[in-house]
């Protein structure tokens, strides 16, 4: 429910989308739900059944955005080759491999780094590559988003409680009003996605992507 502190309106050309990680590497039945499969862990079915629901708000959200003229930004994140991560996401790495399962990976080049491709990225969207969980610590997505003239960015993407959330975060800190559409994000598991959204609720306003889409209609 939206109190006074949320109560403000969205102008299409100030207001940008920020799809996040939405890669084929975090896809349905991609290389990250078969590492969970693999290992008879319950996130690969629980995460796939939220992408389910997931992706068809996202388009709509997407196609909504585009047709509003408001800019669509879709991040990818990867490491290039022998560029090294956080050392705690080495140790990681480095563990699941001692122990035969290997973590996967997407590296520009490579079919997972990619955008999924139902998701249509079209002529007139960004498409930034970052290295870290907050756009904004590796890219210069902040400059040519003032640049642009846009003070308000939506968030949607992949993990709610990881990167969508650390560049959320990261925007609010760079002074950017903040809305996350939290039918389309999603986490792990549902209890990680619903902890993330009590996390940021300090951060920004939560709506569905129907409010979303209505408040752009409406403008400021």
């Amino acid at each position: 429910m939206r109190g006074p502190v949320d109560e403000f309106g969205l102008a299409p050309a100030r207001t940008a989308l920020v799809v996040v990680d939405m890669q084929v590497v975090f896809g349905p039945g991609g290389p990250w739900i078969e590492y969970y499969r693999a290992a008879g862990q319950p996130e690969g079915d629980l995460y796939e059944t939220r992408l389910s629901t997931l992706l068809p708000a996202l388009k709509v959200l997407i196609r909504g955005c585009q047709e509003a003229g408001s800019q669509v930004v879709f991040l990818r994140v990867g490491r290039p080759v022998g560029k090294a991560g956080p050392p705690r996401m080495a140790r990681l790495g480095r563990a699941a491999a001692a122990a035969g399962r290997p973590m996967p990976s997407a590296r520009p080049g490579d079919l997972a780094y990619e955008i999924l491709p139902e998701l249509e990225p079209q002529a007139g969207d960004w498409i930034v590559d970052k290295t870290t969980a907050n756009v904004f610590a590796s890219t210069d997505l902040e400059r040519r988003l003032r640049d642009k003239g846009i003070d308000t960015l939506v968030f949607a993407g992949v993990g709610t409680n990881y990167c969508v959330e650390s560049s959320l975060r990261g925007a609010y800190d760079l002074g950017f009003e903040c809305v996350l559409a939290e039918d389309a994000c999603g986490a792990w598991t549902p209890e990680a996605h619903d902890t993330a959204l009590a996390s940021m609720r300090t951060f920004c306003r939560i709506d569905p992507v129907e409010r979303v889409l209505e408040d752009l209609r409406e403008g400021p």
